[in-house]
């Protein structure tokens, strides 16, 4: 029972939304994303031209597709084809820049690009073209999109584990330069060489930038081809020798080989525990499902055995893992009806009690069962309870009567 709840609970935790770290949040992630798949139906065929004013120039092929919506990377990388399609077909003047450009979107973007071109009045002019872009742009992209990826760009990127320095860099580049083509994006709002330096700096594991320091490497005063030489040298002590200890930096967290075994004692503790019905040698405290934690478990427990003995349940040991903090416990029909005699069991030894303390001894309420059975159903248990309470009233009369009798004859002495 604990596999098949431990499997379906996990199964849960995989299904549900997991929450993104703060990198993935970025208008346009670090990561990124597959290209997107396109049915060949729906791919669109353009040959260009190698030299657009030689016609006798070598031409190629480029395939995309018609654009409906998406993610703004995509939208980017959409607009560049457009723009490498009309400068490869020689196209200059503004009329079949936008019939290129209508016939390269789709859906929601062609419904779009109808009603900015009706709402602007734009004519056919290769200026409208460029301003009919920027308005499709700012309606993909989010409210102040720039300023939130040059902030991610500065806090939130970090090299991954496993990419190269080159790579890493390489991809910081691209990001930098998309910030120009944002909704309000010029040149300027590029990072300056300066903040890349930085950014790149702290964006490296913490035990590179320690080696940076014990070798006195100032990356403020080294060009980015400098430092992405001197982390390949870093790279391949790593892969040489495991990690910077030859290069006297030694890293504290632990490996992964150390959090697997970790997990692997975490559950040898966790099935040991499942086991609370096994006995022990070592005087280690038992289970029992009635009686909690003890010095027997539930093969041991007189009071299951007891009941198991009277028919009135049977009882099942399916190991459940159970805890006294634990307010959501869940128990078997079994388990359920020999509480429920245990609790019936009870409230008659306390009623049997509080008739024995109220009462004298010569005069004893005694209690009657049904068959001889030793255990009192509900219906007896109210019964012997309506009669105590009447034997209470009637001792409480007699002791009135006797106490008015006594204060009226000394009233005549």
């Amino acid at each position: 029972m604990p596999g098949i709840l431990s499997k379906l609970t996990k199964k849960i935790k995989d299904q549900a939304p997991k929450k993104k770290q703060p990198w993935e949040l970025m208008v346009i992630p670090f990561q990124k994303e597959p290209p997107r798949y396109v049915k060949k139906e729906d791919r669109l065929t353009f040959k260009l031209l190698s030299t657009p004013s030689d016609p006798d120039s070598i031409q190629y092929e480029v395939k995309t597709y018609a654009f409906d919506d998406g993610l703004p990377e995509e939208w980017l990388e959409h607009v560049t084809m457009y723009r490498k399609i009309i400068k490869g077909q020689g196209i200059t003047t503004g009329e079949p820049s936008f019939a290129m450009l209508k016939r390269l979107l789709k859906g929601k973007a062609l419904v779009d690009f109808e009603r900015i071109k009706l709402e602007e009045a734009y004519t056919n002019t290769v200026d409208n073209v460029n301003r009919l872009l920027a308005k499709l742009t700012k309606e993909i992209f989010p409210d102040r999109a720039l300023q939130k990826q040059r902030r991610s760009i500065r806090r939130y990127v970090r090299k991954p584990e496993g990419m190269t320095t080159a790579s890493f860099y390489a991809r910081l580049v691209e990001l930098n330069e998309q910030l120009k083509s944002f909704p309000g994006g010029t040149d300027t709002s590029k990072l300056s060489s300066d903040e890349m330096k930085e950014i790149l700096e702290f964006a490296l594991p913490k035990t590179w930038r320690v080696h940076m320091t014990l070798s006195q490497f100032i990356c403020d005063e080294k060009t980015p081809k400098e430092i992405l030489e001197f982390c390949k040298n870093i790279e391949g002590l790593e892969a040489e020798h495991g990690s910077l200890a030859v290069a006297g930096v030694t890293d504290n967290r632990k490996s992964p080989s150390t959090k697997n075994s970790t997990r692997v004692s975490r559950k040898r503790q966790r099935d040991s525990n499942e086991n609370h019905n096994s006995e022990s040698s070592d005087g280690s405290k038992k289970y029992c499902p009635i009686h909690g934690y003890g010095s027997h478990s539930a093969e041991n427990c007189h009071f299951l055995k007891d009941a198991i003995a009277k028919g009135k349940s049977k009882y099942t040991d399916r190991r459940k893992e159970y805890s006294r903090n634990d307010k959501n416990k869940k128990f078997s029909k079994q388990e359920v009806s020999v509480m429920i005699s245990s609790a019936c069991e009870q409230a008659v030894n306390r009623a049997i009690k509080v008739h024995t303390a109220v009462t004298s001894k010569k005069r004893k309420v005694t209690f009657h069962t049904a068959d001889g059975d030793e255990t009192l159903d509900a219906k007896d248990i109210q019964q012997q309870v309506e009669q105590l309470k009447l034997y209470r009233d009637t001792q409480n009369d007699k002791e009135e009567e006797s106490s008015s009798s006594d204060s009226s004859s000394e009233s005549n002495a």
